[in-house]
């Protein structure tokens, strides 16, 4: 009960559900959510304070590629108070059924591991906090889940599926797409890769058709964003090259060298280590985990994205001699669980969330403990 008070949103004037409500209502109206004059409108109607900072600032509310909107139809087309709700209450069943399917994708050894991957979802704070800013990101975690689950099991319809819910924000998962590309070329699937990339074409070529005045603000807004990786912005980007800045000030590029390493052996270890029956989940896994600490767009509530990261790191624990188990667990659920919470209410009491760009390089590590011990132990599978 607690849980679902906390995923209740505050004021929707607070939050992001409007702006993509409003996405869907002016694309199912044959309008433009580039027009800077749709947005003033919007606030004439609808007070939201994120859509009039932006709007004070002069930037674009929407930023996105033209295909973005689209998912956001079905919304548009509601009245505005239950459109919203609706989208709120999508994001609810999205992610907790892709969270599920994602746990429920693994070979568990017991119950309580399974169990405690369950529980591990909605109590993350990525989870909570997309759900309260109201961002689409359980969209992209159902992405990752049908893509990653359409490479492992040969599924093109799933793969497709998937790589069309990735490609509403692709600036999030650059790496990990380099990753299914990789092992979709390994397996000579190149069926799967004219299919997608087909699809993938077809859906930009027909929206950019519809809307040719995307292209100019989306260059320009994700160009404007890029300010954001300095720590002294409005907004810092919590990524591997703000945090850099802010722990190595002057001597930063020396840090952000460091922590590239780190990260990357970190995850080739993970890699190296993992059984075979794990290896290709944890390719992906790791892949996921670089995008959100290297990609210089990224925020805290991507992170979410790491659900399926959670599950594979329990079920790894999960095949620990029963005497480790429980000691690595508890290890588990502090880093999943305390951890990001901790960063969380540091960022509020700073005014930044840069050092949430730690989670993602404790998952890496945690990944590669995780394989390092299942390894050590001479688990046989």
């Amino acid at each position: 009960m607690a849980e679902l008070g906390a995923l209740w949103p505050p004021s929707f004037h607070l939050t992001d559900h409007v702006i993509f409500w409003n996405v869907g209502r002016l694309y199912a109206a044959g309008a433009s959510p580039y027009d800077a004059a749709s947005w003033i409108a919007l606030l004439g109607d609808y007070a939201n304070v994120n859509v009039q900072q932006i709007v004070d600032l002069g930037g674009a509310v929407w930023p996105y590629p033209p295909w973005t909107g689209y998912l956001f139809v079905p919304f548009g087309v509601i009245p505005k108070e239950a459109g919203i709700y609706a989208l709120h209450f999508s994001y609810l069943a999205v992610g907790l059924g892709a969270g599920v399917a994602a746990v429920r994708a693994l070979p568990w050894g017991t119950v309580t591991g399974r169990t405690l991957a369950l529980l591990l979802v909605p109590t993350f704070q990525p989870f909570v906090y997309a759900e309260r800013l109201g961002h689409f990101d359980f969209y992209l975690l159902a992405g990752v889940v049908l893509a990653s689950t359409g490479v492992l099991r040969a599924r093109t319809a799933l793969l497709v599926a998937g790589a069309l819910l990735l490609f509403t924000k692709p600036q999030v998962i650059p790496l990990y797409a380099l990753a299914v590309l990789g092992l979709l070329i390994r397996d000579r699937r190149w069926r799967d890769i004219g299919v997608t990339s087909a699809s993938l074409a077809l859906v930009a070529a027909v929206t950019t058709f519809l809307h040719p005045e995307a292209l100019s603000v989306t260059i320009a807004g994700g160009v404007s964003r890029l300010a954001l990786l300095s720590p002294d912005s409005q907004n810092p980007i919590p990524d591997a090259w703000t945090l850099a800045q802010v722990v190595g000030g002057s001597a930063w590029p020396a840090v952000a060298i460091v922590l590239v390493i780190v990260s990357g052996v970190a995850c080739a270890a993970a890699i190296s280590w993992s059984p075979p029956d794990l290896r290709d989940a944890t390719i992906l896994g790791a892949a996921i985990m670089l995008s959100l600490f290297l990609v210089p767009y990224v925020f805290s509530y991507d992170q979410l994205l790491l659900i399926p990261a959670i599950a594979l790191i329990v079920v790894v624990a999960d095949r620990l001699p029963v005497e480790q188990r429980l000691r690595r667990l508890t290890l588990i659920v502090a880093v999943v669980t305390i951890v990001p919470w901790i960063l969380f209410f540091a960022g509020v009491a700073s005014g930044d969330h840069v050092l949430s760009a730690l989670v993602p390089l404790a998952f890496a590590l945690l990944l590669a403990l995780a394989m390092r011990s299942i390894r050590s132990a001479a688990v046989v599978f």
